[in-house]
């Protein structure tokens, strides 16, 4: 009787080890599952980002709920725009910045605007030589006349705009490239929810009383908390 007892405990140790082998190996399987779907919403979520942030803002806020604050934190970091390309508009200009900040329209507004500045500075410089090819020797030797007197007042007004639009176009390319990725920052922190003001919306809702109890008006309104 002993003997059966003891085969019994130890029938009963086996089969509660088996089960507990089965429930981890369950439980790491569920867990390996779950990580393979949150990699696919991971991978989703930059790959909308990459077709444009602000196209598919609400997609993206929507799919980045269901990601871990380190997830959300990896794809703001990765996606996130810098500030230095400004250099490169300011020393080179032709929206090369904007190119470096993968910023498409920024880049083409640079690029179109100081070719065709450049384009209006030559075409201006080449007619300052056709018209006044005697007198620019003048222009080494007595500068101040050559400009006064020699060349036309619309001339010398033309020379004035050309220079005061790049010089002006070269300053808007600097301070757009330093304003667009800031704007895009604050956009990609609210959207995947990793700011400090999280993406929510709240109801406030004012009722009016009449004299006998009953509601009379409802007025509601959302807020972005």
């Amino acid at each position: 009787m002993k003997n059966i007892w003891i085969g019994c405990i130890i029938i009963g140790l086996c089969c509660a080890t088996v089960s507990a082998q089965d429930d981890s190996s369950a439980a790491r399987g569920e867990k390996s599952e779950n990580t393979r779907q949150l990699s696919g919403v991971f991978l989703e979520v930059q790959h909308l980002i990459n077709n444009g942030l602000y196209k598919n803002r609400v997609a993206i806020s929507g799919l980045a709920a269901s990601l871990s604050l380190t997830e959300r934190a990896v794809l703001t970091s990765a996606n996130k725009k810098q500030k230095w390309p400004a250099v490169l508009n300011a020393a080179f200009g032709f929206g090369f910045g904007s190119w470096a900040q993968k910023d498409i329209a920024g880049g083409l507004v640079g690029t179109i605007g100081d070719t065709l500045l450049l384009a209006g500075n030559v075409t201006m410089i080449a007619l300052l030589f056709k018209n006044h090819i005697d007198d620019i020797s003048k222009i080494t030797t007595d500068p101040v006349i050559f400009f006064t007197e020699t060349i036309h007042r619309e001339e010398l007004i033309a020379m004035c705009a050309l220079a005061a639009s790049t010089v002006v176009f070269r300053i808007l390319q600097i301070v757009y490239s330093i304003i667009h990725p800031t704007a895009y920052n604050n956009t990609l922190t609210r959207v995947l929810n990793t700011s400090k003001r999280p993406l929510q919306a709240g109801v406030v809702s004012v009722v009016g009383i009449d004299k006998d109890n009953y509601p009379q008006l409802t007025i509601s309104a959302a807020v972005r908390l």
